[in-house]
């Protein structure tokens, strides 16, 4: 069987970067960060000095190994030896489908907004949820530019929904509702490690152009700046996001608020843009699981062309995609 290899562009590949950090959690984490001030802010600033670092580096390995894939995989088995690659791909693969069942029940949270049939009834919810695992799961089957299609467009809508907030978020900000720095009882030097560490989950997701390094054109070239270009777009929506909620709403309110993205949307432009909102939350989880059932057959493909996974991973079909490989990942995350 002749097999396709399919590439994407600096947009694509720009676009999974974005789209795998930005999920539907990120949408309620300022509702977690409220509850301990304006000192949040600061744990974004600590945890985007790391993101850019660890973007840095991402960028300057994937310059020094351009030519295959598997990313962090890849860059510590030249580095360390089989058994290092091996673990980092083990591990890797591992909280991919595990993860992925998380980023499923954040996209049913968001979904009851509109439906709130399928929170409050477990078997809707299961049946929803599997449901869209196995949907992406087949978008991913037609090819890697079938997968960055649906990248792209999920984060233009994400991002789009999170901008409104923003720019509209300028006129009906009240610096009299932005809270104290430190609302807890903890000294600043111990709070800042809480808040940082909250903060560093939303960067997950920066080596995602690397993995698929062989299905990118010009890969030395658009690996490492779909990898900056990304991390800095999500470093100022998180931290400008964060800003505006903090003067829209008030602690209090924020702090027991399951969508404050889609509150603040309500109470600058009532339901119709708070539907908007609610939208673009349930599509970000969407974009994001797509993203990440990408990661699931990529990540063991490139071990398994080099060995250190089973034959089964490598398989690939018409497309070049590693069909058994997605199949066994999305099995494995709609068990979990």
């Amino acid at each position: 069987m002749k097999v396709l290899q399919q590439k994407i562009n600096l947009l694509a590949a720009t676009s999974l970067v974005v789209g795998n950090m930005i999920g539907a959690g990120v949408f309620v984490l300022p509702a977690a960060l409220s509850k301990y001030g304006s000192i949040g802010l600061l744990g974004w600033l600590v945890s985007a000095l790391g993101a850019v670092i660890l973007a840095l580096i991402f960028s300057k390995l994937s310059r020094i190994i351009s030519d295959k894939s598997g990313g962090p995989y890849a860059y510590s088995k030249d580095s360390f030896g089989d058994f290092i690659g091996f673990l980092v791909a083990w591990g890797y693969w591992v909280s991919t489908w595990i993860g992925n069942s998380a980023i499923v029940v954040s996209i049913v949270g968001a979904s009851g907004f509109f439906f709130p049939s399928l929170t409050n009834n477990p078997t809707y919810s299961v049946l929803y949820g599997v449901s869209i695992i196995w949907l992406l799961t087949y978008v991913n089957t037609r090819g890697i530019k079938d997968s960055a299609s649906v990248q792209i467009f999920t984060t233009i809508i994400k991002l789009a929904s999170i901008l409104v907030v923003i720019l509209l978020g300028i006129f009906f900000f009240d610096l009299s509702v932005f809270p104290k720095f430190n609302l807890s009882n903890d000294p600043n030097i111990t709070v800042v490690p809480i808040v940082a560490s909250l903060t560093l989950y939303a960067f997950l997701g920066i080596e995602s152009a690397s993995i698929p390094a062989e299905n990118v054109k010009n890969p030395k070239k658009n690996i490492p700046k779909a990898t900056m270009i990304g991390t800095l777009i999500c470093v100022l929506v998180y931290i400008l996001g964060t800003a505006i909620l903090f003067g829209i709403l008030p602690a209090e309110v924020m702090q027991n608020s399951p969508t404050p993205f889609v509150d603040a949307a309500e109470k600058m432009g009532g339901k119709y843009l708070a539907s908007f909102v609610g939208l673009g939350t349930i599509i970000a989880g969407i974009g994001a699981l797509n993203g990440w059932i990408l990661m699931t057959g990529q990540m063991p493909l490139a071990a398994s062309k080099d060995k250190l996974f089973p034959k089964v991973f490598g398989r690939l079909n018409k497309k070049g995609v590693p069909l058994l490989g997605l199949i066994i990942g999305s099995i494995l995350t709609s068990l979990v």
